[in-house]
């Protein structure tokens, strides 16, 4: 796959995903009690280096930087879980690589609704929570989490909510995990 087409994917999969951000971005105001106008989608660079989709300035003018992953309806059926891509086809970093070097402080995952129009699930996590667990279980030789390969020459970690204590801060008010 040339040079091209996988930016080409990967445009098309952040247009696709970006159509929720007006509101992820209610979401999180509300969470962190914050406007919306204190919020500002990363740029590309960040994006694509950091593990930073939104950025928010606080009340007490920290930054926090948000990760944002929506998926599609028909992987509703893994509600109870969230992935992070660990490899890539292409070599370059995955999310897996820049949580664990402390990229993102927080990490929004949510599933679109039949209609992939608006969100009908989500949650709200600490990325912080996450890397001392990743960090805790690889220091232990464990890996409780599941590796998952897809056909696109990707791969991810599977978490599941419930094996990562304190992970989920916050998530949809519907959900009973």
């Amino acid at each position: 796959m040339g040079e091209r087409s996988k930016m080409t994917n990967w445009q098309a999969e952040k247009q696709w995903s970006d159509r929720f951000m007006a509101e992820i971005k209610q979401i999180i105001s509300e969470h962190f009690d914050i406007g919306v106008h204190r919020m500002f989608e990363a740029s590309v660079i960040e994006d694509m280096e950091r593990n930073t989709d939104l950025v928010v300035w606080h009340w007490d003018l920290e930054l926090i930087r948000i990760a944002c992953r929506v998926r599609r309806h028909k992987y509703l059926c893994y509600g109870d879980e969230f992935t992070i891509r660990s490899g890539h086809i292409h070599n370059v970093q995955t999310e897996n690589g820049k949580v664990r070097e402390g990229y993102g402080d927080y990490f929004f995952y949510g599933f679109a609704d039949e209609t992939e129009t608006k969100l009908c699930r989500w949650l709200l996590g600490d990325l912080k929570v996450l890397r001392q667990y990743i960090t805790q279980n690889l220091l232990e030789n464990r890996t409780p989490w599941r590796a998952k390969n897809n056909n696109d020459g990707t791969s991810f970690w599977v978490f599941r909510h419930q094996d990562v204590p304190n992970f989920v801060i916050a998530r949809h008010t519907n959900e009973t995990y």
